[in-house]
């Protein structure tokens, strides 16, 4: 199963992603909306950027994760290389990446929505639903 595939959606953006492990989910989650927003990264620098998030559930901390970086990119333009899940739990993640300039980007992403969002693990796989707005 490929990790990430684009999904019909009448006014938005959606997304599946899959992923073996939880952390990986977040990680291709990450890559997934890069992805879609057609983003251009200048090579990425020597330091590393931390980003320590919480919040009530793992779906929350999902969308969390994408609209920080979502954040990052509007009010930055930066986007995170060699993504590292360091820490995670159901209400809290510590992730790590290597900040990287960006070059361009092909469609803005507003924000990652709720709407329709479920995390499910099947035999093993780990997979997401997103909407995004643009």
């Amino acid at each position: 199963m490929p990790p990430f595939e684009e999904i019909d959606n009448t006014a938005d953006w959606a997304f599946r992603v899959s992923a073996p492990s939880i952390e990986a989910l977040f990680t291709e989650g990450a890559e997934s909306l890069y992805r879609m927003s057609g983003v251009q990264m200048e090579p990425a620098s020597g330091k590393i950027r931390k980003i320590l998030l919480s919040a009530d559930d793992r779906e929350s901390l999902f969308i969390q994760w994408l609209n920080e970086l979502v954040f990052l990119l509007d009010r930055e333009r930066l986007a995170l290389h060699g993504i590292q899940i360091d820490q995670l739990t159901d209400t809290g993640l510590i992730a790590s990446g290597h900040p990287a300039e960006v070059r361009s980007v092909g469609k803005y992403v507003k924000a990652a929505t709720y709407s329709g969002l479920r995390i499910t693990q099947t035999d093993g796989v780990w997979q997401a639903t997103v909407v995004l707005d643009v």
